[in-house]
């Protein structure tokens, strides 16, 4: 009640896919380069169509702050038809639970210590250009016993409980809740992460007159807020 809890998810809106880009070439090459690293994953989104209109100086700005370009590849400034594309973002699965994504706006957590574990993909009329994956989750044994998570009303309730610092929002309001792993760097180096079982709740709200929204991890098994 506090936060006017609705039983929904967010719905995304599908980008017009241009003509002559076949997503579903595009597919199978994705899941099945996924299958040979032993990855399930799922379709979450689109990021929008890429065209010759948009690569004004914000986009370009944005494109250089990606990862490192591969030596073979390059930003293109004087884009054509054929170089318009379709960024696609896929979810993995852990343990056949979905590895969810956070956001560096989680209380408690800075932004280097929940990695990015979403899988992006550019789709161009020339087929699949780009194919991101910022970890690999393989099958690790899981560590402890088995248990029941908690119920997403209890984790719910741990949100009410914590200082979540939102004391100058207004309208909050939570839009999506889910079960599945955060990941949580061991090291700064993120060569040793920790897949922990959580309710990743989304809450919006306004603040300065905009709308923003946090991401809350709460721990499955003992209803704790994680933060580190």
């Amino acid at each position: 009640e506090r936060w006017n809890y609705r039983r929904i998810q967010e719905k995304t809106n599908a980008a017009e896919i241009p003509e002559g880009i076949s997503l579903t070439d595009a597919t199978d090459s994705i899941l099945s380069i996924a299958s040979a690293l032993g990855v399930t994953m799922e379709f979450i989104t689109d990021a929008g169509v890429f065209s010759r209109g948009k690569l004004d100086a914000g986009t370009r700005a944005l494109l250089e702050a990606l990862p490192p370009l591969a030596p073979h590849e390059r930003i293109v400034s004087d884009w054509t038809k054929e170089d318009e594309s379709v960024q696609l973002n896929y979810r993995q699965f852990f343990h056949d639970l979905p590895v969810l994504e956070t956001d560096a706006h989680m209380p408690g957590i800075l932004e280097w210590e929940t990695p990015l574990t979403m899988v992006s993909a550019t789709v161009s009329r020339r087929g699949l250009e780009r194919l991101v994956f910022p970890s690999v989750m393989g099958r690790e044994a899981p560590l402890g016993e088995m248990f029941a998570p908690i119920s997403p009303e209890e984790a719910l309730s741990a949100c009410g409980r914590a200082n979540l610092q939102l004391d100058g929002w207004q309208n909050l309001h939570v839009s999506t809740i889910e079960l599945g792993y955060v990941m949580l760097a061991k090291n700064r180096a993120l060569t040793d992460l920790e897949a922990r079982p959580a309710w990743l709740i989304r809450i919006w709200g306004e603040i300065f007159g905009e709308t923003e929204s946090v991401a809350v991890a709460v721990d499955a098994q003992t209803g704790t807020i994680i933060a580190k």
